[in-house]
């Protein structure tokens, strides 16, 4: 997303013009769907249509995009982890954000990993998640 969309979705959002911002989003999701290196900006893109789906009403679609967004960047545990804060600040459903949060803790503690310039560690999404269940 150019910095120009990304200001006018911005402040779509922000002034609850969803139509708008959904146009912003799928722009950028239309310029990236064909590039394979862009699979976790494409997800992090359909996690924002998923929340705006979710403040427009519809609860199941918003679920749909977020399923969808951690099938994009399943080499990541940061998909999960969006969906975990989503399922509990957005949805207050603090039954499914445990179950995420501990998805991410068991697949960071049998995967360990170290972090990058590009994603966190195994350790840091443990710490991530135990933040969310602390929450519930």
């Amino acid at each position: 997303m150019n910095k120009d969309d990304e200001y006018q979705y911005v402040l779509a959002f922000s002034e609850g013009r969803y139509e708008d911002a959904k146009k912003y989003l799928y722009k950028a999701i239309i310029s990236e769907a064909k590039n394979k290196e862009a699979l976790p900006l494409l997800a992090g893109l359909v996690q924002k249509l998923g929340t705006i789906t979710f403040r427009q009403g519809d609860e199941v679609g918003a679920i749909a995009m977020y399923e969808i967004s951690e099938l994009l960047d399943k080499d990541s545990l940061l998909a999960k982890l969006d969906y975990a804060k989503f399922l509990l600040k957005e949805m207050g459903d603090k039954s499914a954000a445990l179950k995420k949060s501990q998805e991410i803790i068991e697949y960071a503690i049998s995967f360990p990993f170290v972090g990058n310039d590009d994603d966190f560690s195994s350790e840091e999404y443990i710490e991530a998640a135990k933040r969310i269940i602390d929450e519930v």
